[in-house]
């Protein structure tokens, strides 16, 4: 969802309607994450982007398979790694831009004032108290705050869709949040409309 919001703005064309949202995370998925279904790795969510014609630049503090700590299984994490492995290559193939470094705050200003839109993955503990990866949409900066779009509308605690836009987040909580299990993993793309707005 949060590629599809990120995209979507770029792009007005993109439709914003859940069977594309499906398709992405269809495209994008690990298979397996903690409990249920597969959440959606950088790897899968850039070449999502990048088969739709957007540029994309990639951001990991750490090499290898991901979120392979998230399940216990090592059936499952043989098939997550296989899948890293595939998406890997087709990166690679793709000529995505990778930076094995974290994502700072002045790299995400600077990729926004290019055109691109970051997506960050968070740990969802410090907004919701449970332990997920999740991806949300930076949307713009202010001296104290990152703001940001989170597709996750907790409506059983009463939670209406304006209440997840543009949420204001202390820079410092920000950087805290940006990080996700017990390797602390920090991950984000910056997606730009044109492929010539990557340096």
């Amino acid at each position: 969802a949060s590629l599809l919001m990120a995209m979507h703005s770029l792009d007005p064309g993109i439709p914003l309607q859940r069977t594309m949202e499906i398709q992405l995370w269809r495209e994008s998925t690990t298979v397996f994450m903690t409990s249920g279904h597969g959440g959606c790795g950088p790897h899968g969510l850039a070449l999502a982007a990048w088969h739709r014609g957007f540029a994309v630049e990639m951001y990991l503090s750490e090499e290898g398979a991901l979120f392979i700590d998230s399940v216990r299984s090592e059936e499952k994490k043989e098939v997550m790694t296989l899948v890293q492995q595939q998406f890997e290559h087709e990166v690679t193939e793709a000529g995505i831009a990778v930076h094995y470094r974290k994502l700072t705050l002045e790299d995400m200003r600077e990729g926004f004032e290019r055109g691109g839109i970051p997506l960050v993955l968070i740990s969802s503990w410090r907004i919701y108290r449970e332990k997920f990866p999740h991806w949300v949409v930076v949307t713009g900066f202010d001296d104290r705050y990152v703001y940001v779009h989170d597709p996750y509308v907790d409506e059983e605690k009463g939670k209406s869709e304006t209440d997840c836009m543009n949420m204001p987040i202390l820079q410092k909580d920000f950087s805290r949040m940006a990080r996700y299990g017990k390797s602390g993993l920090r991950a984000a793309l910056i997606v730009y409309r044109d492929r010539g707005d990557v340096l």
